[in-house]
């Protein structure tokens, strides 16, 4: 059933923006506003204690629901379940961010490109088509694994639990706003030890569905890193790997215009789905071996 939720909820999640709208957990945002105001004033839990105390809650639903449901109609119950709670847990559509950026590109239009930039990225925008495209490259590889392959990665050890804390405190790292600065920064520790393995993974199937040369160099380079620089650490990995995959740099000339944008953001999208085919296929395989 795993298996089978994990292919459903793909299929789903490529195929149709149903669900779309209610991937911005708007509701959680008040949880956490409220919880964490109130956990600040505990004094010690203003941190990684106030993480797992805003998180607590929902996973315990989470949870209930899953062992509720789990066993009966043969699984059916538990399986529609799953695949709601993976469908909601993966990000943002990840290929129309990238569209809106190549559309943007086309038309020239200086707010649109900003407004697809900080859709990937917090840094500011670059001068050049060239750096533009880089960046955005690069932002690419490293929210696919924070969008599919976390989520995936979690899902497969821990179930629906597992898939819904993830992206509940990967919503935690994304939105500062929402906490105060020892929350933030204890849930960026938690989410960067979370993501150490997938994020491994995930640059290791970059490799294999592309170029491996460059990726098994980034892969030595940023093995471990103390707990502070682990987001850092793979986030680097991942952009790392992803522009060694594809050998980014020859597409990049002195001209970059909107074609080659284009040009470039398709193979990106097509080197994502491939990297997604080799999980599965080594998931397929661990399903057969009774591994999972």
């Amino acid at each position: 059933m795993t298996f089978l939720s994990l292919l459903l909820a793909l299929f789903l999640e490529h195929f149709t923006s149903l669900f779309e709208p209610w991937r911005a957990l708007s509701a959680f945002g008040d949880h956490v506003r409220w919880l964490s105001d109130r956990a600040r004033r505990l004094g010690d839990m203003d941190g990684l204690l106030g993480v797992l105390l805003v998180l607590l809650p929902p996973l315990v639903v989470v949870a209930a629901v899953s062992d509720l449901l789990d066993g009966w109609l043969l699984g059916l119950p538990w399986l529609v379940f799953a695949v709601s709670v993976l469908v909601l847990s993966f990000g943002r559509d990840l290929d129309e961010d990238l569209n809106r950026f190549v559309e943007a590109c086309a038309v020239d239009d200086a707010q649109r490109i900003e407004q697809a930039w900080r859709a990937l990225r917090d840094e500011p925008l670059p001068e050049s088509a060239a750096d533009r495209v880089r960046g955005i490259v690069g932002a690419a590889f490293s929210e696919a694994e924070h969008r599919w392959f976390g989520v995936i990665f979690w899902f497969l050890l821990l179930g629906p639990v597992g898939a819904a804390g993830y992206r509940l405190l990967h919503e935690l790292a994304r939105h500062p706003d929402w906490v105060g600065p020892g929350f933030h920064a204890a849930a960026c520790r938690f989410l960067g030890l979370l993501d150490w393995l997938p994020a491994h993974l995930a640059a290791l199937a970059y490799g294999v569905a592309g170029s491996l040369d460059g990726v098994i160099a980034a892969l030595r380079e940023r093995l471990w890193a103390p707990l502070d620089e682990l987001p850092a650490l793979n986030r680097h990995l991942l952009v790392e790997s992803g522009l060694a995959s594809i050998h980014l740099e020859r597409y990049l000339g002195d001209e970059l215009d909107a074609r080659g944008v284009a040009l470039v953001t398709e193979l990106v999208s097509h080197m994502l789905l491939r990297a997604l085919a080799v999980w599965i296929v080594v998931l397929a395989l661990m399903t057969i071996a009774n591994l999972l």
